[in-house]
């Protein structure tokens, strides 16, 4: 990798790490396919888990919404009809 200004900076030498899992790399040793030869992998991001907890909560309550409804109005659907 070609020296650039950024190579300069202390505080992207603080934070280089070799953490797969981490929220943020520093120049990480990874290539994308679309990369191109003049182009450098500076920063790689990831999500925070946070961000996960909608659709968590989305596909609980969307497996347990069904068993509540069950128990709620026994006589308008039933568990065969719910689930085969």
């Amino acid at each position: 990798m070609p020296h650039s200004p950024l190579h300069s900076q202390p505080i992207l030498k603080k934070y280089r790490n070799t953490r797969y899992l981490g929220a943020f790399s520093v120049y990480p040793k990874v290539r994308f396919e679309s990369q191109d030869e003049d182009e450098h992998i500076i920063l790689l991001l990831r999500a925070h888990p946070i961000t996960f907890i909608p659709w968590i909560v989305t596909a609980v309550g969307a497996f347990i919404l069904p068993l509540i409804l069950n128990l709620v109005l026994p006589n308008f659907i039933s568990v065969s009809q719910l689930f085969f």
